[in-house]
């Protein structure tokens, strides 16, 4: 148990990490993309089936294609919260987890098939994708340094929220555990760094290209609903990580060449 509590720990706050990283020197839109590349959901789908075996966490993760709706609803709501104070996220953040858990429970009410999650999923992509086209794109002009406390502050974020979401899955079954496995558990916390450290702006122009990215999400949870069972837990991570990174180098490369 201690190791993998551990392993939880470190995964997700390398990956919050190096997404923080990303916003703050390269850009906020390549984080916001590679958010939406399978970080949580592949830390915590992996974990739940490490502690609740395969089986359970391939049915979990066809569940995990419709919780995505409520991952877009939590962005949506996280942008479109009253801003007071550049810096202040307490009331996108109140606001952006009632959406979520809002937008949960009628899900939990529809159809349990892939197919069904695969048409959902990719038309409230196309959805949200055209919502947030409205939002400027903002850079990240004057990077704050990384101090031993900010590193510390921004790895607590990310474990804590994390480890939250993993714990809940024995207790609350494999379909409700998938669809809380969609919750944008390295996400979140990411635009919690971003908004507190460089503003409302930046946090938001990482929301506007975050379902770019959510189509490999969606073909890794699909990947491993069908190979955990057969394949096992290490393999399957692998043939879904793979098929998640054919579809993300696909959509970066007709991207550039749209833009060429």
């Amino acid at each position: 148990m201690l190791t993998i509590l551990l392993l939880k720990i470190s995964v997700s706050v390398l990956v919050v990490l190096g997404l923080s990283c990303l916003a703050e020197y390269a850009s906020p839109r390549l984080a916001g993309i590679l958010a939406g590349f399978p970080t949580g959901s592949a830390i915590t789908l992996f974990f739940i089936g490490l502690e609740q075996g395969p089986d359970f966490a391939a049915d979990s993760a066809a569940s995990n294609l419709t919780g995505l709706t409520a991952m877009l609803v939590f962005l949506y709501c996280y942008w479109k919260a009253p801003q007071k104070n550049n810096r202040a996220f307490a009331a996108p953040s109140a606001l952006a987890l009632c959406g979520y858990f809002l937008c949960i429970i009628p899900l939990r009410m529809l159809p349990h098939s892939p197919i069904f999650s695969i048409i959902l999923t990719i038309c409230m992509i196309l959805l949200f994708r055209r919502l947030f086209s409205v939002i400027p794109d903002t850079t990240i002009s004057q990077r704050q340094p990384l101090s031993a406390r900010l590193l510390l502050l921004r790895s607590l974020c990310a474990a804590s929220i994390i480890l939250m979401v993993t714990a809940c899955a024995g207790t609350v079954g494999p379909r409700w555990s998938g669809l809380f496995s969609a919750f944008p558990s390295t996400l979140f916390p990411l635009l919690l760094i971003v908004h507190a450290t460089y503003g409302y702006g930046p946090a938001c122009s990482v929301i506007r290209h975050v379902p770019d990215g959510l189509g490999s999400l969606m073909v890794y949870s699909l990947t491993v609903s069908l190979t955990y069972g057969r394949q096992g837990i290490c393999a399957g991570t692998l043939l879904a990580f793979a098929a998640a990174t054919l579809y993300i180098l696909g959509f970066m490369a007709l991207f550039r060449r749209q833009r060429a």
